[in-house]
């Protein structure tokens, strides 16, 4: 982000397929060197919607890093089929 913002919410979209999902976790950073885990997903945290929704404590953040592992539950783990990330200073 152009400035450390205080953020309490991502909102991230994924392209799956069926009941495929993608497995990855949210870290942010106000420096860029020191990341804090804000959200992970597990299987069915998506649910039927084409996102997840992480909620946390308000952080303040420049830097936003998502570690994937990939789309799971296909024949073969995929590569990512993350779409979107949207941050919200509430």
């Amino acid at each position: 982000m152009k400035k450390v913002a205080s953020l309490s919410r991502l909102v991230v979209y994924e392209r799956a397929v069926g009941k495929s999902w993608e497995q990855y976790e949210i870290l942010v950073s106000a420096d860029g060197t020191i990341f804090q885990s804000v959200g992970k997903t597990e299987k069915e945290t998506r649910g039927s919607e084409n996102h997840a929704i992480h909620r946390f404590d308000p952080k303040e953040v420049k830097f936003i890093k998502i570690v994937t592992e990939g789309c799971q539950d296909l024949t073969f783990p995929s590569f990512s089929r993350l779409s979107e990330v949207m941050a919200f200073t509430e």
